[in-house]
């Protein structure tokens, strides 16, 4: 099995810069300005993907495509605003002002090292099955994040969970990071990054409908004008 060095150097991008340099720069805003915040700004990436795609790949995207793009951004951004109530979100006043454009800034950041990701990653697997390169990326973006981890907190990421969370998080990554992985690569390669990203970033739908049907998390008027705005946003992108 030979995999040519061009996808090998486009695996090892797309984790440094997506799985942990961005992961990482999503987890510390968080712990500034709130999951809801970081990932209104971070969940952008999909129009940064989509002009890296069109401007420097030459992939093309017709104008109803790119409507749909920008409706996936942005209910995308009222499903991580959350279901609308007055304390769903802290108040800007209680953030330090430079504590807030810290994390905004690294909010932003991870939104370009994310869109960077997905065309490291669509090059990654051009002349590559899926299965390959997701052998190569998920071991890879593991060892590293424990690394990270074994940086900062001086132990394994395994470590820090405790034994329920460890067991939880492994089925959850078999099923995100195996299954869902090579369900992504396989639609980059079959649909290229401006729509593969855009697709993919409709996944906030399902987690609020499986958590409504699962969870009894019941939403409100944003997260369900996001999720309207998500579809139609889809609808557009596939059949275009």
């Amino acid at each position: 099995l030979r995999v040519p060095w061009t996808n090998v150097w486009a695996i090892l991008g797309s984790v440094a810069l997506g799985i942990v340099a961005g992961d990482l720069c999503m987890l510390t805003a968080i712990r500034s300005i709130g999951v809801a915040r970081a990932y209104a700004l971070g969940g952008t990436y999909p129009l940064v993907g989509v002009l890296i795609a069109v401007a420097f790949r030459g992939e093309s995207l017709s104008l109803p495509a790119a409507a749909g793009v920008a409706l996936v951004v942005t209910g995308g951004i009222l499903l991580s605003l959350g279901p609308g109530r007055g304390a769903a979100l802290p108040a800007p006043a209680a953030i330090p002002l430079r504590r807030a454009s810290v994390a905004v800034g690294l909010a932003l950041t991870t939104a370009v090292l994310w869109g960077v990701e997905v065309n490291l990653t669509k090059i990654a697997v051009t002349g590559v099955e899926p299965l390959v390169a997701n052998a190569l990326r998920m071991p890879l973006g593991a060892l590293a994040l424990n690394a990270a981890a074994l940086l900062v907190y001086r132990q394994p990421a395994p470590g820090r969970l405790g034994g329920r969370n460890t067991a939880l998080a492994t089925v959850s990554g078999l099923l995100a990071l195996f299954v869902g992985s090579f369900l992504y690569l396989s639609g980059l390669q079959q649909t290229g990054a401006a729509r593969g990203v855009s697709i993919a970033a409709s996944s906030p739908v399902f987690a609020l409908l499986i958590g409504l049907v699962v969870l009894r998390e019941f939403p409100g008027w944003r997260s369900a004008a996001g999720v309207f705005l998500v579809s139609g946003g889809v609808a557009l992108i596939t059949v275009t």
